[in-house]
């Protein structure tokens, strides 16, 4: 079936099952990879320990009703949000008494599993733990030639053994046997068995499931189970019969798994206040200095020479190999795939190479950056979303680089809003792996269009608008590049404004041996303002003047709503003159700036 966005498990639209979502950290027993249908009617999740007896779909998922019963064994309602109070615990030890894990029974009849985190806590998941028997060590312990009844849950276990017998089941309930059958032939060899169904369909298939597995290794097997009007043993025993009142169950008449019929595609999903209501999840930086997050994506925007291509290495450099990136910012180290569209094999080997040197980094020794060259496939394809998603999963991909939106979406109009669908087939498939994202984009000519002053990306509002966080990377050849963060939905404030150099490093008279890109503070690109103010001419100094002058008159109280960058753009002419006219206009009181912290809100003119 089609799975529309809004369908999927996000933080904001969190799964009414597990609580889990698709961006949630994967490990941690805390993600959710599923949906909710259109009607509300099914929720669709993909954490196996809260299935129960239900059956994996193909869309990887365990198809859960909403309203009412559920074949989980849970009636969910209106909010089926886990909560904290724990009504039992059922304790899961290997052959030698030690705590494994627990199933843990909340309000509602939720079924949840934990382990112990060796600090006195829990970590709710059974990641790298070993499915056993329930009551494994009396098992174990007990005489071999005492009978053994295997139950659906923990509940008929506790039950049979406070009555003087021998009981156990398997975690997680029906249809959960497969976990736990390598240990229950193994301990349960030349036993004498009696499997003891639950008196409905899903009961009667897992104790054909359990009595199957078994039969080659036991001793004998019976299989029973309660007679009308009894559901199970538990509530046999309660009336006051006795296990005597069981009855046989002929193995070969379980009923055959239900065909699940498909779900309509949906339409919309509505949040209610529990949820708009539920704390927001801590966001993952792999580096929160240049606000890089995981399950975001990030477009760099820049015209020629801006220096954006290197700044992505450069960053995909530091992540993969630990280090700090530009020098300057922490990193979380993670897995880096770069998708190269336009710079091409050799280009992109050699910047990293010499980046890798001039940054004392053996890349050798790192072994999760990884590059696709002019890969043929395009977000434009029909089957764009399955080729990211097997990429970006075969690769583990922490940190996606693709350069640049124009080579990724041949053939399409950057000015028509259609672009935006291709993006968010990009975004959509990197925040699905929690990845951090960044797409390289061309940006306007300094002055080009009305919107020049307000934001830079070329083409239609609808790129802007479909990432998480917007850069512009503005720089003459051979001058510093000015980077602006314009655009921040992570936190909701930008970044001051920083700037961005690039030197050669020479080794035994190989000019071109490495490249280091250098971080600039707001200081130093002041005093290289300072220095290339030197380097202009009167005359053309006077003339920019002239020009900001004019145009800053034109404006209410002659005030220029933006920052220096912007200001040269919308002038127009060199945009080195214009950036050391400024710098000189300041330095000679003749326009002020309004800052807040080190970012430029406003720019007046107060000279003659």
């Amino acid at each position: 079936m089609t799975v529309a966005p809004n369908m999927r498990h996000t933080k904001q639209r969190r799964c009414p099952i597990c609580d889990g979502a698709d961006q949630d950290p994967r490990g941690q027993g805390r993600r959710c990879a599923g949906f909710t249908s259109s009607d509300g009617a099914y929720v669709h999740c993909s954490r196996e320990e809260l299935a129960g007896p239900l059956d994996l779909d193909g869309a990887g998922t365990y198809a859960h009703r909403l309203h009412g019963p559920c074949k989980c064994g849970t009636t969910h309602g209106e909010s089926t949000r886990p909560v904290n109070d724990v009504e039992t615990a059922y304790s899961y030890h290997d052959e030698h008494g030690a705590l494994l894990y627990q199933v843990v029974r909340k309000p509602g009849k939720r079924f949840l599993q934990r382990q112990p985190d060796g600090a006195g806590g829990w970590i709710w998941n059974m990641t790298n733990v070993q499915r056993v028997l329930y009551r494994l060590p009396e098992l174990v312990g007990d005489d071999a030639d005492r009978t053994v009844h295997v139950v659906e849950g923990e509940k008929d276990a506790d039950t049979l053994m406070a009555r003087g017998m021998l009981a156990t089941c398997n975690p997680g309930g029906a249809g959960k046997w497969a976990g736990v059958a390598e240990v229950a032939r193994r301990v349960l060899a030349d036993r004498d068995v009696v499997v003891v169904a639950d008196a409905d369909d899903v009961g009667r298939r897992h104790a054909a499931e359990v009595a199957s597995s078994l039969r080659s290794v036991a001793r004998s097997i019976r299989v029973v189970e309660p007679p009308a009007p009894y559901h199970d043993v538990t509530d046999l025993l309660n009336a006051g019969k006795t296990i005597a009142d069981l009855v046989p169950m002929d193995p070969d008449d379980a009923p055959p798994a239900e065909e699940k019929k498909p779900e309509p595609a949906p339409r919309y999903v509505i949040e209610e206040t529990v949820e708009i209501a539920a704390p927001l999840p801590p966001l993952v930086w792999l580096c929160e200095g240049l606000r890089l997050a995981r399950g975001s994506l990030t477009i760099v925007g820049g015209y020629g020479y801006g220096r954006k291509t290197l700044y992505a290495q450069a960053l995909a450099l530091a992540i993969a190999s630990g280090k700090p990136a530009l020098g300057v910012y922490s990193v979380v180290r993670a897995p880096v795939l770069h998708i190269d569209f336009e710079q091409g094999h050799r280009i992109t080997r050699e910047r990293y190479q010499r980046m890798a040197r001039a940054s004392g980094i053996d890349l050798g020794e790192i072994t999760e950056l990884r590059t696709v060259t002019f890969p043929p496939f395009r977000l434009t394809d029909p089957d764009a979303r399955d080729v990211l998603r097997r990429l970006f999963e075969e690769t583990r991909a922490g940190y996606v680089v693709v350069d640049s939106l124009k080579g990724a979406t041949r053939g399409v109009d950057e000015n028509s809003s259609e672009i935006r669908e291709y993006i968010d087939v990009l975004g959509q498939e990197i925040k699905r792996v929690d990845a951090a994202g960044k797409l390289l984009h061309h940006a306007k000519k300094p002055g080009e269009g009305k919107s020049a002053a307000r934001y830079s990306l070329r083409g239609s509002s609808a790129i802007f608008d479909a990432a998480d966080g917007v850069f512009i990377f503005a720089g003459e050849k051979g001058e510093p590049t000015t980077v602006e963060h314009e655009k921040d939905r992570l936190i909701g404030t930008e970044l001051p404004s920083f700037g961005l150099g690039s030197e050669d490093v020479e080794r035994d008279g190989d000019h071109r041996w490495g490249l280091r890109v250098v971080h600039l503070e707001g200081a130093q690109m002041r005093q290289q303002d300072a220095d290339d103010a030197a380097k202009v001419s009167a005359e053309a100094r006077g003339e920019c003047a002239d020009k900001i002058r004019d145009y800053l008159r034109t404006l209410p109280d002659s005030t220029w709503k933006g920052n220096r960058t912007n200001l040269a753009k919308q002038v127009g002419g060199k945009h080195a003159n214009g950036m050391t006219t400024i710098a000189h206009l300041v330095s000679t009181k003749r326009i002020e700036e309004t800052t807040k912290g080190h970012t430029i809100l406003g720019i007046r003119w107060v000279g003659p």
